[in-house]
């Protein structure tokens, strides 16, 4: 068990094909996240990985629910995954990171 948000991940650079998160980034609410944990799922990616984070829809119920402290909408994942990646995902990202919506 670690904290997401304030430890690393304990894999090595560029070792993880595929990484699934469901309803996790909704709770994280320490100051700067969730740039600390993105940059940390980048670090152990391999290039042409796969990361799938599913989050409920912000504008929805779901998003709403108590003890979620932050509301994800297809504008946030477009400034993280391509218009700002550099920002949150750290200066030359091992891209193209590709956005998909479930």
């Amino acid at each position: 068990m670690l904290d997401i948000e304030r430890e690393r991940l304990p894999f090595a650079d560029d070792s993880v094909e595929h990484l699934y998160s469901s309803h996790t980034f909704e709770h994280l609410t320490a100051p700067g996240s969730p740039i600390q944990t993105l940059r940390e799922i980048m670090r152990v990616m391999r290039h042409g990985g796969v990361v799938e984070i599913w989050t409920p829809y912000g504008k929805s119920d779901d998003g709403l629910l108590f003890g979620h402290g932050v509301f994800y909408t297809e504008a946030h994942w477009k400034h993280i995954c391509y218009m700002y990646d550099d920002f949150y995902l750290g200066q030359g990202t091992r891209g193209p990171v590709r956005l998909g919506a479930h």
